[in-house]
């Protein structure tokens, strides 16, 4: 049996940040592993949410085109310091990965949340950090590819994994398969 594989319709983009939701009068913290115009990935869910929908906050870097900066301007760029946008939005929960299963992995599952009602200006805030980490993260595999050849991409290569969020201490051929499934994700499911 061959399986397809199907375009998504909105591009997503790694995001290892941290998600605040609202369960009744508890505020509860969970890691999101991606982000789309449309919705987002999220796992390490300290307490299943009962209610339908959920107010969720998140807190968004927003990325220079990293391949237009000199190497000096790398060297001082910290991911702490980016700027950032803060935007509150609804969401419902969509797709509990390995929870409909086993409720023992509740804080391994992945679970898939759609956004409800989000303002048109965070909306866009979204799409221009997908757009941009995708732009970074195809300049970043081009650094990788030319990692062993090129002194200059040697140099830049760690820095900006870094600023995208990835371990310094990875190995080249791991940093090179986390890149690349990386940027399958943006597009395919």
């Amino acid at each position: 049996m061959i399986v397809g594989r199907y375009q998504r319709r909105y591009l997503r983009a790694p995001h290892k940040g941290k998600m605040l939701y609202l369960d009744g009068t508890h505020v509860y913290s969970a890691q999101v592993l991606n982000i789309s115009e449309d919705g987002m990935l999220v796992e390490n869910i300290p307490n299943f949410p009962e209610a339908d929908e959920l107010a969720i906050m998140i807190n968004l870097p927003q990325y220079p085109l990293l391949k237009g900066l000199t190497y000096e301007d790398l060297v001082m760029l910290k991911p702490e310091n980016l700027s950032r946008t803060i935007f509150r939005a609804r969401c419902r929960i969509v797709r509990k990965g390995e929870l409909a299963r086993d409720i023992s992995n509740l804080f391994k599952a992945k679970v898939g949340m759609q956004f409800m009602r989000i303002l048109a200006h965070d909306k866009k805030v979204i799409e221009e950090y997908v757009s941009t980490f995708g732009i970074n993260l195809i300049h970043l595999q081009t650094l990788i590819d030319s990692y062993n050849f090129d002194e200059d991409a040697k140099l830049r290569t760690r820095i900006v994994a870094r600023l995208l969020g990835y371990k310094e201490d990875t190995k080249m051929a791991q940093l090179r398969m986390q890149v690349s499934t990386d940027y399958q994700s943006l597009q395919w499911l």
